[in-house]
């Protein structure tokens, strides 16, 4: 073939690999009304190039003309149009990560994309990856000649991997001599089922069946749905179901009447049975969906009504009170629940299906709790409810009106709670905090120490630990046994466990119920009752409760607070005396809600200081300052009050704030403004924690967790550093993961407890000297729950990777939980009346055996 390449913005030295010929088209769900398929370069050329940032990559698709080809478009190849011009320029804006001219596509190489290669069925080599840009489904595709031999394609793709690799982790891909370390990056498609474990992937879509068909299908809607003449086999795709052994589930019976849902989901009353029109303002209404519910003992969806025989609204109760209604054809209410967290709402635009929980308001009938599913006819049908649903979820959290957001806020909080993926543009955007050109060059000169700030750290934290350690609240060597049963004896009456601390050097694990604080240490792999230190009490001889504790100066003190005794007070405890050493008036003026080491490992120091945090302010504790102790030079208060509730930090000091409105800001330094604040999704944040590197975020919310990725991404003036030291572009922001429990399990929860599901505690990373996180641990109720970072942090979508949670069920509630140190595997479990030692080798993946005891 004779024909002229056309680079544009590149040159042969920055390529890395190519493919010399081929097609470019996108690929479209077959519902998009744009067509299935669209041929955007007949003839086309591939190569992947260096970009301008360090271990950045592009795959570049650029239009081959063949001779006498540019003839047509003038010397240049494009036309002579400014208006042209300008609407190439704005197409590339507008694309993240993407930019497009008239002869050329650029992509920056992330693990976004998906890229992968397949033959096709008629024997070409082709290379796929997703638009990250368009509609749901939406691929570039990108078919190889038949003349270009496969192992120029598979040295491509060997490119491509290596390139995702330096993206990922921001060094040479040149050491690597095994395929094998690159095989994370080898994207393979699911062909499984999706979060909910009822539809397969090759499902036929029921809304794009004929009419005959549909009404086939849904000729007998009951729980013999799969047993319909018409269409088994389309009925045995969409319901399948893994089998789940030596259990029993909730048993939901099946409905005799078409008319209403089964017993057990949907309790009706005479007296519900209102028009709810007449009594409540509706915002939204629809009739473009079938309805499902969770069948316990099938483990599947199973079908109850089929459109239009029942109508879906979004109603205003009162003030910022909103509801969603179900009701038949003859205005017959058969559900209404609040909208609220509760809900735990999943929104799956891959099969165009909304899943949520009932969760009954009286107690006496959360073991009706059920869940539920809408499957509706369009994508369209589906984001508008989307659009409603999340404004009138934000409405009732916020007490305020969803229509003083902004566009941006618009996009950021639906994304968000469409469990889009926190890493599918890294982005953030520039704190309102961050408003002079100065602090941004203070920054620049302090950067240059950053690289080697974490390892001097860690080289300190070592030196201090090969040093000659004392055991804290050792027994003396003249106590008998009878004296340590009696402590034990004096621990366990009355209170109930509530807060851990676990130790740093000495294995050791503190749990304070009531004015004790009882000491455990890890033996035969379990925790043993040391001793406890009881009646504490402050210098005005009142009892003090601890509600926080931290371990501090190497593990040999404990600085206390008791926010119910005084709020402006520390106090601090000699563990090697057992005994409250020191009172600290914090300030005269100023509350202390939460305090916390200087960095990640500065426990492990000698270090005095710590962190302080107030409402409205961020501020270092110096306790050996006369009267106030809070540094000047070193605190940072702000005019409007906040709400600030916890901090963490990183091995390097960065610090992390979360409030209670949700909010959570990013500090560099001490006595500056936070460099990123990450918006509200209008939720509390009950507790914070930080990666030691810095690169993770995890709040714990009480119906979800939020793993969010602070590396600012490509396409970004500051791309690559963490949004603690570097701010985000101002239309970018990092999209937080949500992570919770199915809305099937959380069913399970709340019929085997009859307490109400989801009040998540504060969840941690795994941490250590020279570790590097992999887990994450929280619990809510009775159940201890762990996510593989690796895993949670890949997930782009609920419906796009199976369920990756464990769970361990106790039988008592967990009231606080913390891995060892240096540990991955081995958590500390506080129970209510015990204390334990959980290995994650005994966490189970959900389902009804592990929510419900046997032969229930």
């Amino acid at each position: 073939m004779n024909f002229i390449k056309k680079f544009l913005g590149s040159s042969p030295k920055d390529e890395i690999a190519s493919i010399s010929s081929g097609k470019l088209f996108l690929t479209r769900s077959p519902q998009s009304p744009k067509g299935e398929l669209e041929c955007l370069y007949n003839d086309a050329f591939a190569c992947i190039r260096k970009s301008n940032t360090a271990f950045c990559y592009e795959l570049c698709i650029n239009r081959v003309y063949q001779e006498g080809e540019l003839d047509l478009h003038g010397s240049s190849g494009f036309d002579d149009s400014d208006e042209s011009d300008e609407d190439d320029e704005a197409l590339g804006n507008v694309r993240s990560g993407t930019s497009q001219t008239k002869d050329e596509w650029t992509f920056f190489i992330v693990e976004e994309l998906r890229l992968r290669t397949y033959t096709k069925s008629n024997g070409t080599r082709a290379i796929s990856w997703m638009d990250l840009n368009g509609d749901i489904d939406d691929r570039f595709e990108f078919i190889v000649d038949e003349d270009v031999k496969s192992a120029q394609v598979d040295a491509f793709m060997l490119a491509i991997y290596k390139c995702l690799y330096e993206q990922k982790y921001h060094k040479s891909s040149n050491a690597i001599r095994d395929r094998k370390a690159l095989d994370e990056f080898v994207y393979t498609p699911e062909e499984g089922v999706i979060d909910f474990d009822s539809f397969k992937e090759e499902s036929t879509d029921l809304a794009m069946l004929p009419d005959k068909e549909r009404k086939k299908i849904h000729s007998n809607p009951s729980s013999e749905y799969s047993s319909a003449t018409s269409g088994d086999e389309y009925h045995d795709s969409f319901h399948s179901a893994r089998q789940i052994e030596d259990s029993k589930d909730l048993h939901i019976p099946a409905t005799e009447n078409k008319s209403t849902v089964p017993n057990g989901t949907m309790p009706v009353t005479e007296d519900d049975k209102l028009n709810i029109r007449a009594n409540t303002a509706i915002l939204y209404n629809t009739n473009s969906f079938d309805l499902f519910s969770f069948d316990s003992d099938l483990e599947k969806f199973i079908i109850q009504k089929s459109r239009p025989e029942v109508e879906a609204l979004i109603t205003k109760k009162g003030d910022w009170e909103y509801a969603l209604v179900l009701e038949s054809t003859d205005k017959t209410l058969l559900l209404e629940t609040l909208i609220s967290s509760l809900v735990n709402p999943v929104f799956n635009f891959k099969f165009l299906s909304f899943i949520f929980n009932y969760i009954p308001s009286s107690k006496s009938d959360l073991a009706q709790a059920c869940t539920l599913l809408l499957k509706f006819s369009t994508l369209e049908e589906l984001s508008e409810f989307q659009a409603k649903f999340v404004q009138a979820t934000w409405e009732s959290i916020n007490k305020k009106s969803w229509q003083k957001q902004g566009i941006s806020d618009y996009e950021y909080l639906v994304e968000a709670f469409s469990d889009m993926s926190l890493d599918e543009d890294d982005s953030s955007i520039e704190d309102s905090e961050q408003n002079s050109s100065e602090e941004e060059e203070e920054e620049d000169d302090d950067d240059e120490d950053d690289d080697n700030e974490l390892s001097n750290i860690n080289k300190r934290i070592r030196n201090s630990m090969l040093k000659e350690k004392r055991k804290p609240i050792a027994a003396s060597d003249d106590e008998d046994e009878n004296d340590d049963l009696k402590r034990m004896n004096d621990f366990q009456p009355g209170e109930k466990n509530s807060y851990l601390s676990v130790g740093h050097l000495h294995d050791k694990a503190f749990v304070s119920r009531g004015n004790k604080i009882g000491v455990f240490g890890s033996e035969d792999g379990d925790l043993k009752f040391e001793t406890a230190i009881n009646n504490l009490k402050d210098s005005n001889k009142k009892s003090l409760n601890p509600d926080n504790m931290m371990l501090h100066m190497k593990d040999q003190y404990m600085i206390i607070s008791d926010k119910t005794l005084d709020n402006k007070r520390l106090y601090k405890m000699d563990l090697n005396r057992g005994q409250l050493i020191e009172e600290w008036e914090i300030d005269k003026y100023r509350d202390v809600v939460s305090y916390g080491s200087n960095s990640k490992f500065a426990a492990l120091t000698d270090e005095q200081t710590l962190i302080g945090l107030s409402s409205n302010g961020l501020f270092r504790i110096d306790p050996r300052l006369p009267s106030s102790k809070i540094v000047d030079d070193e605190a940072t208060f702000l005019q409007q009050k906040p709400n600030f509730s916890s901090l963490a930090t990183s091995s390097q000091g960065y610090i992390v704030v979360a409030s209670k409105t949700g909010e959570i800001r990013l500090y560099n330094r001490l006595g500056k403004f936070a460099t990123t604040l990450i918006p509200s999704l209008g939720e509390e944040i009950r507790g914070i924690d930080v990666s030691q590197d810095g690169r993770w975020v995890l709040a714990t919310c009480k119906t979800y967790l939020l793993l969010i990725d602070i590396m600012i991404g490509p396409m970004q003036k500051n791309s690559g550093n963490l949004g603690f030291t570097r701010y985000f572009d101002k239309d970018k922001k990092p999209r937080p993961k949500r992570l919770t429990i199915k809305p099937e399990h959380v069913a399970y929860m709340t019929a085997e407890s009859g307490e109400q599901p989801l009040n998540f505690t504060k969840a941690y990373f795994n941490t250590g000297i020279d570790s590097t996180e992999t887990s994450i641990i929280t619990s809510t109720g009775p159940y201890l729950i762990s996510w593989p970072l690796k895993k949670a942090a890949r997930k782009k979508a609920d419906h796009d990777q199976e369920q990756i949670y464990s769970i361990k069920k106790y039988d008592q509630n967990v009231v606080a939980e913390n891995f060892k140190f240096g540990s991955s595997s081995n958590v500390v479990v506080t129970l209510e009346n015990d204390v334990s030692l959980a290995n994650r080798s005994s966490f189970r993946k959900g389902g009804k055996s592990v929510f419900l005891p046997q032969g229930k």
